[in-house]
């Protein structure tokens, strides 16, 4: 008897396969559930082959006046703007001049090369540009180098790209210098306390500071026809749409007057046009001091530069309780949303001299996971916590969101490099994506929440940051060595086949009551011209017996049926593809299927 399978959208992970009645999904790997349909997820083609230093961790996309698109993409090294085709190197100037005499020393056969430079300030990783130096021990070093190693404060180590022909100290004594900003670590080091960090950093028996020891990460916003961007407990950074230019910081102005905070944690910009500073070293009044990670600083109105109070301006602080540090910030339709590690607060713009911003509570127990693990729907914003729950925000309090991959997904995430979580709308399908590291030290999973369907579905992708579509034709998404793909643009990974898969919960007769004999399946689906998906069919007598699995069989455009002879009390359905431009829709399945004994 021809039966149709009941195909329940959405993929549950929590239950049991044998408690879920009907035919729902247990596992699957790019697939999405669209009007109540799985189809596989769009394809994806390299932007550009050549990498970005760096692992990344930010993305901001927008237009200037012109229309011209721009994408800003930050990693732990370095800074980068994409424009017509090609990535620029925006990463600040830290310091610059001239080194002191003949400031190489090189050895014999070796590559490492000893610089020399009192107080130099620099950390492994860190680049370093040299110029208009004389060649030492065979050597010429007028080029881009990262530090490999620092030795003290007055020398480092670089390696240059062949070894010295003879040991030699030189250089000359006009050799320019130029330091880029510090760079970050690309990964967060667990179990923050005393003696935590690398050999000799720091005293014996003492605390670090969780700023020097947590991931890089890196907020960032439009202000006019510029990039403003927070490097996490850096300063603010400004890049003035100008290829050929770095980024400068907003700290003092022409009199040599801090005006801005050195240390900062997050930073948005509200639509108020107040630019948000969410933990710092300094407050309103413009007095440095020890970090705050509580702060709120917020600018005057449409001035990127002004953040101490005056009677005049619209510059202001506050002091949240609830929590142990301010995480993120965004803004929705309705309200500017201050996300703390516990809690959520909303500031509601009252506009008054004496009164810029209504700040409030509106949650506890729903901090946020990751300085970048929300995502922004019109009036609406959706996070993961770090309560092992997702939440969304609508007005009134945060509401949690049941999850059907809930234990999937916080079981298996890797909790000394959650900060990586990183979430994205896809505005085409209705979902939030969010990226994160699964029993990993980088991000290699997603989960998806379509919050028109309620539906969830998971997956495999190595991809560390990804924006949704509008500024650009369709989201764009980056690894994490640095490559930067156009997503949801054709079926094929890159040229290459994109394989994905969806596997149905355990299907019975009676309850189990009874063994039965599959004799033919009708498959019913969509594939794209000239594609192809398999059936492959699991069976097994107990929930707890050996499964067996047939040998799958090819679907294509043409096929009506497939046969089988098959006895079993549990019958599973796994739909599958590999090849080049294959794509998919499921439909309405059929199987026939006929009760055999009481056995």
């Amino acid at each position: 008897m021809l039966r149709r399978v009941p195909l329940q959208p959405g993929v549950n992970k929590d239950d049991t396969a044998y408690s879920q009645e009907t035919a729902a999904f247990i596992d699957a790997d790019h697939v999405r559930f669209r009007r109540g349909r799985a189809q596989k997820i769009g394809g994806f083609s390299a932007v550009s082959s050549d990498a970005l230093d760096g692992t990344p961790r930010g993305m901001f996309a927008w237009r200037d006046n012109a229309t011209v698109k721009y994408l800003a993409v930050h990693t732990n090294l370095r800074h980068y703007v994409w424009a017509g085709g090609a990535a620029y190197n925006i990463t600040p100037i830290r310091s610059s001049g001239t080194l002191g005499a003949n400031p190489f020393v090189t050895v014999s056969g070796s590559a490492a090369v000893t610089v020399t430079h009192t107080s130099h300030g620099l950390i492994a990783n860190d680049f370093v540009t040299f110029s208009n130096g004389d060649a030492v021990g065979g050597l010429d070093l007028d080029t881009t180098f990262q530090v490999t190693s620092v030795t003290n404060d007055n020398t480092y180590i670089i390696t240059a790209s062949s070894n010295a022909s003879s040991s030699a100290t030189g250089g000359g004594s006009s050799v320019g210098f130029s330091y880029e900003a510090t760079t970050g670590r690309s990964a967060g080091v667990p179990g923050l306390g005393w003696g935590t960090s690398t050999w000799n950093a720091s005293t014996w028996s003492s605390a670090r500071s969780a700023t020097g020891l947590l991931l890089r990460t890196v907020s960032s916003a439009q202000f006019g026809e510029d990039l403003l961007f927070n490097p996490r407990f850096e300063g603010l950074w400004k890049w003035p749409l100008d290829v050929t230019a770095r980024a400068t910081q907003i700290y003092q102005n022409a009199n040599s007057e801090v005006i801005a905070p050195s240390e900062i944690g997050s930073m948005f910009v509200s639509p108020e046009r107040h630019v948000f500073l969410l933990g710092t070293n300094m407050n309103a009044a413009g007095v440095t001091g020890t970090f705050n990670p509580m702060r709120v600083m917020f600018s005057d109105q449409e001035d990127d530069s002004t953040y101490i109070t005056t009677a005049t301006n619209l510059a202001g602080d506050v002091v949240l309780s609830e929590g142990n540090q301010l995480v993120a910030g965004t803004s929705t339709r309705l309200v500017n949303l201050l996300f703390t590690d516990t809690a959520l607060y909303t500031a509601r713009h009252i506009g008054d001299i004496d009164f810029v911003y209504d700040i409030q509570l509106a949650g506890s127990a729903c901090g946020l996971i990751s300085p970048n693990g929300f995502a922004v729907v019109d009036g609406k914003c959706f996070w993961m916590s770090n309560t092992k729950q997702f939440f969304v925000y609508a007005g009134g309090q945060p509401q949690v969101i049941p999850c059907t991959v809930q234990d999937h997904v916080f079981d298996n995430l890797s909790a000394a490099q959650r900060e990586k979580v990183y979430a994205s709308h896809n505005s085409e399908f209705n979902e939030i994506w969010w990226l994160y590291p699964h029993d990993s030290d980088e991000c290699d999973r997603y989960v998806i929440y379509n919050y028109i369907e309620n539906t969830w579905s998971i997956g495999t992708f190595d991809r560390t940051a990804m924006i949704d579509r509008g500024v650009f034709d369709v989201p764009q998404m980056v690894d994490s060595s640095g490559i930067i793909y156009a997503h949801e643009d054709s079926a094929n990974a890159n040229g290459s086949a994109f394989e994905a898969h969806i596997e149905t919960a355990p299907m019975d007769l009676e309850d189990g009551e009874r063994v039965m004999e599959l004799r033919r399946i009708i498959p019913d689906l969509i594939l794209s011209s000239g594609g192809s998906v398999d059936f492959t069919v699991k069976h097994r007598r107990y929930p707890v017996a050996t499964e067996t699995t047939e040998t799958s069989q090819q679907v294509t455009e043409t096929t009506s049926k497939l046969d089988y002879r098959v006895q079993a009390r549990q019958m599973s359905l796994r739909i599958s593809c590999n090849g080049v431009n294959d794509d998919f829709r499921l439909g309405d399945i059929r199987m026939d299927v006929t009760p055999g004994g009481y056995r």
